[in-house]
């Protein structure tokens, strides 16, 4: 019996060191066939190749650009002045009896119309005074050349010898010639008499607009009393003042040259449709003493639209501010491009035939206010991208709007081609 019991629990340990081994060795052997399995499927799987990621092309707006033969306008801003102005004061002294009722501001004179008038009663008493000395002296005249005659008789008579100083005395020569020096003075007053009462009458010198009146009926006035200030309306000038570098555009009338340049006035009342023509007249042999500009003076003829021809179109008026555009030389097979295409200064953005963004720097024959015109750089039929980058980088990809435009343009076509509603038989 103890025999039968020992083998009895040598063989219940065994089963349970069995059973031990089983829960520990199985879960091990699982874990390293996982292991070798995962291993030899990373080993063998299939690779994934990394590619870069695609770059998004940028969607712009171009423009395509052509040489032409333009001239270099030069824009600038000036002053409208007067070409003739003048303060007449009268010649004689007296009272205003007469005003002209064009005699207010901004009134028109035409050249030698009366003005105004001073009171003449006393200048043609004078006149009378002078003429009454004038018959004197006419009168002396005659009874000294009597007088002569009798003399020289008398002296021939006699037959005296007179010594040679004193011949011209006693044939009274010196009174004949003070006799007639007062005939000439007498005559000289009654003219000027006369001139004074011309002077009685104020006349415009020429064609004219009233800048200030100073005078009115009554009004005593003198050599130094101002009567009118007056513009003159034939011609006003514009002064402009344009950058020195610039006149090389221009033409100035001078040694060979004979005409300036046209010239075209706007003023922002008028509206962008609306201007005056002109030419350019002289520079001013002095520059402009803030800005060290030069100064350029334009005729306009009929400033104030004053001809039947001109009566349509708006008026300068003195002291306005204007803008100037002058016509200037021609330059020849340049490419005009738009200021605001041009980046840092001197460079603009083109796709190139491959779609990618170009940086070119470009030279430039001249700049203009709107425009510069470019030498080199660019080419006849290339595209200027017009949109503005963020952050443009050279060679980046580029996509032109209106070929997207155009490709959904197409495909809408193509829809509607393709459905055709069923026609009810």
């Amino acid at each position: 019996m103890p025999e039968e019991k020992s083998s009895f629990s040598e063989h219940k340990t065994l089963n349970v060191l069995g059973s031990i081994l089983f829960k520990l060795v199985v879960p091990v052997l699982i874990i390293i066939s996982a292991i070798g399995f995962y291993k030899h499927q990373i080993e063998t799987g299939p690779k994934a190749e990394q590619k870069p990621p695609k770059r998004q092309a940028r969607l712009v707006e171009c423009i395509s650009v052509e040489r032409d033969n333009v001239s270099a306008d030069v824009a600038c801003m000036g002053n409208v002045i007067a070409a003739q102005e003048v303060t007449l004061m009268p010649e004689v002294v007296g009272q205003i009896n007469w005003v002209s009722q064009s005699l207010i501001p901004g009134g028109i004179v035409a050249q030698a119309s009366p003005i105004a008038a001073i009171d003449d009663s006393d200048y043609l008493y004078a006149l009378k005074q002078r003429q009454g000395e004038l018959a004197q002296a006419r009168l002396a005249l005659k009874l000294e050349y009597g007088n002569q005659s009798l003399a020289k008789r008398e002296y021939e008579l006699l037959g005296e010898v007179v010594e040679k100083d004193d011949t011209d005395l006693v044939l009274r020569k010196p009174h004949l010639e003070s006799a007639r020096a007062a005939l000439d003075s007498a005559q000289a007053a009654v003219e000027k008499a006369r001139l004074d009462i011309e002077r009685c009458k104020i006349t415009a010198p020429f064609n004219a607009v009233v800048q200030q009146k100073h005078i009115d009926l009554g009004t005593r006035v003198s050599q130094s009393s101002p009567i009118v200030t007056l513009a003159g309306t034939d011609e006003y000038w514009v002064e402009a003042l344009v950058p020195v570098d610039e006149l090389v555009w221009i033409d100035i009338p001078g040694g060979k040259v004979k005409e300036g340049s046209k010239v075209k006035i706007f003023n922002q009342a008028w509206g962008n449709e609306q201007f005056r023509t002109g030419r350019v007249l002289r520079l001013i042999g002095e520059l402009e003493s803030r800005g060290r500009m030069a100064r350029v003076l334009i005729s306009i003829k009929d400033p104030l639209s004053l001809k039947p021809e001109n009566k349509d179109k708006p008026r300068l008026l003195i002291g306005s501010f204007v803008d100037v555009r002058i016509e200037g030389r021609r330059i020849e097979s340049v490419i005009p491009l738009s200021r605001e295409y041009v980046r840092d200064g001197s460079f603009v953005w083109v796709m190139n035939d491959e779609e990618l963004l170009e940086m070119r720097p470009i030279k430039t024959a001249f700049k203009s206010r709107q425009n510069v015109y470019i030498t080199e750089g660019i080419e006849p039929g290339e595209k200027i991208v017009t949109t503005n980058i963020a952050a443009p980088v050279e060679g980046m990809p580029l996509r032109e709007s209106s070929s997207i435009e155009a490709e959904l343009e197409s495909s809408s076509e193509s829809n509607n081609e393709e459905y055709q509603p069923r026609k009810d038989r």
